[in-house]
């Protein structure tokens, strides 16, 4: 009888002792806690979102950095020439040359670079100071100008640097699109985390509860025995009830342990910080009826879904991969031009004054043309390229239809858990009234104890049962949105 009675004492004061058991600490604080304030905290301090973060900027950083193919280039150049020359007549002129030392200091600068419709362009000016001697000679020479070409076929609809820009203008969107992705992904785990959360609390509720209905047949049992009205078997089967309660209760609260834990992981980036918190979820499970639109659930999903428009950035971006591989199969034909003055004299003001007056202009202009005979790495490059656009082409029709299933799949889910929180509602409802009419039989002597217990589980099941159909059915509308792809805008979430 003493193990009984210690029994009985211990059991009210379990739950207390393995709810502070569960935070390891010897004493806990409560953290009250939203559901919003939990998307919040996640959208700040979620380390797979902020790791998603950094790949959007490093996108766009490569993007801002690809401009640059429309940068000019400034090249300088200077130097120094030294010679000697024999006494030798040339053979086209038959003009004397005489030994001598030659000398030469030149410079030149020039700025190159491109433009949007392909042309290069080359603006520069060269100066060189001559001298000979003997003879005693010297001369300034001065060119200004400038050289374009301009290409016609190849590289006139597009080339490498300004495809890259395209496609680098493609990757922002699908890394916007990838970012929303792990956005969605996170709140939903949050969603889904924080359900879990309050249905691990009642179900310690529920459990606490059958350890009291548990000890409180017990103690009426026992109390029977004693003055013999009632066999030890009877007592026996309240005893293992008790007992079976009291395990049911330690699951319940390790359940409780590891949700929190779940939910923690995902709204900080300092779990040390909040290891000895205790979340007290400050809103209910509840089962709110929504009207399903099918049609409507398919037109938000290939919408606003980020893994659908992903897929079709993706083929967008392969296109500019094609173009690029269509225009390399062209031959050159490039339009070339040039125009520039020159001057020469023994002083540089007079070098500069025939420049200045145009007095020693020049210019050219003609078509330069080339064909890779064969040209096989061009055109199967192309091929693999079509293909390549193809299969992602077929990625989207299948992401398209994946969209669909799951969307379908999600309502149909939905439904089934509202129409099982009903069920569940009403079997809870049935076994509470069964139970306290078993309970009334029992106390005037019409029932037998095997029977309370047997519909004490029942309550216990169905009460239990109810939270789940009703964590369920949250979790199941929290999923839904998710496969909508309108999770951020049902928590007014705006992506910068």
């Amino acid at each position: 009888m003493r193990l009984i009675t210690l029994t009985l004492v211990a059991l009210p004061c379990l739950s207390l002792a393995l709810h502070a058991q569960t935070t390891n600490t010897t004493k806990a604080t409560i953290r009250p806690l939203s559901l919003e304030e939990s998307v919040r905290l996640a959208l700040e301090h979620n380390l797979t979102i902020r790791i998603a973060r950094h790949d959007a900027r490093i996108v766009r950083f490569t993007l801002e950095g690809s401009y640059s193919y429309y940068d000019p280039v400034l090249a300088a150049d200077a130097a120094y020439t030294y010679n000697t020359t024999e006494l030798t007549q040339q053979f086209q002129t038959g003009n004397i040359v005489f030994p001598g030392e030659n000398t030469s200091d030149s410079a030149s600068t020039a700025i190159q670079g491109a433009t949007p419709w392909g042309m290069r362009y080359d603006v520069g000016a060269d100066v060189a100071f001559l001298t000979r001697d003997p003879p005693y000679n010297r001369s300034y020479d001065v060119d200004v100008g400038f050289i374009i070409t301009q290409p016609l076929l190849k590289g006139f609809w597009t080339d490498p640097g300004r495809t890259q820009i395209q496609i680098n203008k493609k990757q922002v969107k699908i890394s916007d699109y990838t970012l929303a992705l792990q956005i969605m992904g996170t709140i939903h785990d949050v969603e889904q985390a924080y359900f879990n959360l309050i249905a691990a609390q009642d179900g310690v509720k529920v459990q606490e509860k059958a350890v009291e209905l548990a000890v409180r047949l017990l103690s009426e049992n026992k109390k029977r025995v004693e003055v013999g009205t009632m066999a030890p078997l009877e007592e026996k089967q309240a005893e293992s009830q008790a007992a079976t309660t009291r395990a049911d209760l330690i699951e319940a609260l390790s359940t409780l342990g590891t949700a929190e834990l779940v939910l923690k992981n995902l709204i900080t980036d300092r779990y040390e910080q909040w290891f000895s918190l205790r979340l007290q979820p400050t809103e209910r499970l509840m089962a709110i009826r929504e009207d399903f639109n099918l049609q409507a659930s398919w037109l938000e999903g290939l919408t606003l879904r980020p893994d659908f428009n992903r897929a079709r950035e993706e083929v967008e971006r392969q296109g500019l991969e094609v173009r690029l591989a269509k225009n390399a199969v062209y031959p050159t034909l490039d339009l070339v031009g040039s125009y520039g003055r020159a001057g020469i004299d023994r002083e540089f003001n007079g070098a500069w004054r025939d420049v200045r007056d145009d007095n020693l202009p020049r210019y050219s202009y003609g078509l330069q043309f080339s064909l890779p005979l064969g040209n096989r790495g061009a055109r199967y490059s192309l091929r693999a390229a079509k293909e390549r656009m193809t299969q992602l082409e077929d990625t989207l029709r299948s992401v398209h239809q994946t969209v669909i299933v799951e969307i379908d799949n999600a309502i149909g889910v939905a439904r089934s858990a509202f129409e099982r929180v009903g069920a569940t509602r009403a079997a809870r409802e049935y076994a509470e009234a069964a139970l306290g009419a078993e309970e009334k039989k029992y106390e005037n002597g019409r029932s037998t104890s095997f029977n309370v217990l047997r519909l004490q589980r029942d309550l216990t099941q169905a009460r239990s049962d109810e939270i789940a159909a009703l964590a369920d059915y949250n979790k199941a509308l929290s999923d839904l949105y998710y496969r909508e792809g309108t999770t951020l805008q049902k928590n007014r979430v705006v992506i910068k």
